[in-house]
């Protein structure tokens, strides 16, 4: 596959998966031995991602995450996010909820194999979400 059909995957992951909430395309999108290397981790796999997800979306409901930059070269996708959403639930399982609405960033770099994502790589910068949890923005 070209550098451009990966980085057509990693938007669609993003946006059809985790932006519509399209579990099943982000199991269809997923290799069935995909690997996470990104903390938080919620366990091995897809299982593991679809964990995560569902953690972050049920802290907060209205999470949406905005694709700023997307680089590619051979099978490896960069992919620059800004993440919004309000803190409506438990967080990392012990964070009530404050009501406050965040914006933190990340990055993610992913490996596609076959036009699958195989490998995921996560970044994200929890200290700047954990300030403005704290209403320290």
């Amino acid at each position: 596959m070209s550098t451009e059909d990966n980085k057509s995957i990693a938007r669609q992951f993003i946006e059809r998966g985790l932006n519509e909430r399209d579990l099943d395309f982000v199991r269809q999108i997923m290799r069935a031995d995909f690997v996470d290397h990104g903390p938080p981790s919620a366990g091995s796999g897809i299982d593991g991602f679809m964990a995560l997800a569902a953690m972050a979306t049920a802290a907060f409901p209205d999470l949406h995450v905005s694709v700023e930059d997307t680089i590619a070269e051979g099978d490896r996708v960069a992919v620059r996010v800004t993440v919004r959403g309000t803190h409506e639930g438990v967080f990392l399982g012990n964070i009530s909820p404050t009501g406050r609405k965040a914006v933190w960033t990340g990055i993610d770099i992913l490996r596609i194999e076959d036009g699958q994502i195989a490998e995921r790589w996560s970044e994200r910068d929890i200290m700047a979400l954990m300030r403005q949890l704290e209403g320290k923005n």
